[in-house]
């Protein structure tokens, strides 16, 4: 269930919700991951429990097929059931995308 709430969200973006990921800073990103996020996702690298079971791990997040910093974005931009309105300024969104897409084939 979480996989495919996580699936759509990333293939129905919104239009001009993109941050190019070549902005973000990946250890910034970490870093405002352990603020921001820790809380309900597991954001280190390697860790693949959350602390809430229904929230996927930031490393669960970046091995969905296609993900990108576009989805990524559009994903925070929209409200779920599972997570708050968090809304991160654009630099620090940038970075937690970018620490996210390094994520990838763990």
């Amino acid at each position: 269930m979480v996989r495919a709430c996580v699936v759509g969200l990333l293939l129905f973006g919104l239009p001009g919700a993109g941050v190019a990921q070549e902005t973000g800073d990946p250890r910034a990103g970490l870093e405002t991951a352990r603020v921001q996020c820790a809380a309900c996702h597991a954001v280190e690298r390697g860790n693949f429990h959350s602390v809430r079971s229904e929230v996927p791990a930031f490393a669960a997040i970046a091995a969905v097929r296609g993900v990108s910093g576009r989805a990524l974005a559009a994903a925070l931009h929209r409200s779920h059931r599972t997570m708050p309105a968090i809304v991160l300024p654009p630099q620090e969104q940038a970075d937690v995308i970018a620490y996210i897409l390094t994520l990838r084939n763990e």
